[in-house]
């Protein structure tokens, strides 16, 4: 084993008898929680067939041809333009793994004590994770931006002002689905508020009127976007949830011995509220409380481009080493932008 004393990796995972055969644990990932990453990888994935870039039908008004009449009446009936098309750019994502052939010469059976080839496809899933975690939570730099995804910074923007439908676009732009300002429609905005104690009378109560606005049942059987009606998620940071957790306990009065009772167990209008390491930034006033409609926004794949794994090719720079690419063309898109709200500590 001399010769590979230089590869640390196989070092450690070869000629070891203790442990049972293709078992590790994982210590390579830094944050308690992922949670883009399930949404990203689901099975149903909704997908394009073709274009150049996604596009989706928004309907803005109304025709305001109802209203009240009587015989002999001058009626007209009016003709508006009620139909705008918004649009996202595609996305690209790769991931990666890669192994020398000698390494799996010398990681075989009687040796081995893991796949190293399982321990090296793991870990592009891990890579994935975490590219996915900061890409749907942030948003791109700007305008100019054509690499970064357009995160829930981009879809669901926040605002200090007054609690209302204030979130249309970001400072860092001056387009948002094709729209500038003067042409981003009425009824596009999402809802936003802020709070100040993680409190029922402030916080929850807040949470509870952003449910409110941002659940529309519309009258009429229409073919919308929406892939099974409302699923609305809650996100938010940790300190939070913990005194959100303790919120909880106060409802209870039969708590017995366990001085946590509530920890994980968060629920606002049936909804869990899930904690998002992500969201922790002690450095930053933008502490966000989000309520989602994964209804409405979702993951969109260019059909054939849904982490499409080519076959194992050598690396051109060293010959002995095999590289097995994973490539997606995808964005997260927002059918409908006032079924989300945010609020923020101000």
């Amino acid at each position: 084993m001399a010769q590979f004393d230089a590869d640390l990796e196989l070092v450690a995972v070869t000629n070891r008898n203790f442990a049972p055969v293709d078992h590790w644990e994982d210590l390579s990932l830094d944050k308690t929680e992922y949670v883009a990453l399930p949404k990203l990888i689901q099975k149903n994935k909704r997908t394009v067939q073709s274009g150049t870039q996604f596009q989706w039908e928004l309907k803005t008004t109304t025709e305001g041809n109802a209203h009240m009449t009587k015989p002999y009446a001058t009626e007209t009936t009016h003709n508006a333009t009620t139909m705008k098309q918004a649009v996202l750019p595609h996305r690209h994502i790769r991931t990666s793994w890669a192994i020398d052939e000698r390494v799996v010469a010398a990681n075989r059976s009687p040796a081995r004590l893991v796949n190293i080839m399982k321990v090296k496809k793991s870990g592009a899933r891990a890579d994935l994770a975490v590219l996915a975690e900061s890409q749907v939570w942030g948003k791109p730099t700007g305008d100019d931006d054509d690499e970064n995804m357009h995160g829930m910074k981009y879809h669901i923007v926040s605002s200090t002002s007054a609690a209302g439908y204030n979130g249309t676009i970001d400072s860092a732009f001056t387009l948002k689905y094709g729209f500038t300002s003067s042409t981003y429609p009425t009824n596009g905005a999402n809802w936003t508020d802020t709070f100040k104690q993680h409190t029922k009378t402030d916080l929850v109560r807040k949470i509870r009127l952003a449910c409110h606005k941002s659940t529309f049942r519309n009258p009429m059987d229409v073919p919308t976007y929406s892939s099974g009606g409302y699923r609305r998620g809650m996100y938010t940071y940790l300190d939070a949830i913990m005194q959100l957790e303790e919120e909880c306990e106060k409802q209870n009065t039969n708590l017995q011995n366990d001085l946590a009772s509530k920890d994980g167990m968060v629920v606002i209008r049936k909804t869990p509220v899930q904690y998002v390491p992500q969201l922790d930034d002690s450095t930053s006033t933008f502490l966000p409380f989000y309520g989602i409609d994964w209804g409405t926004m979702e993951f969109t794949f260019l059909e054939g481009e849904e982490f499409k794994e080519l076959e194992p090719m050598r690396n051109p720079l060293s010959a002995r080493v095999i590289v097995v690419p994973t490539y997606a063309t995808v964005n997260l898109l927002n059918y409908n932008p006032r079924n989300h709200f945010v609020l923020v500590k101000n």
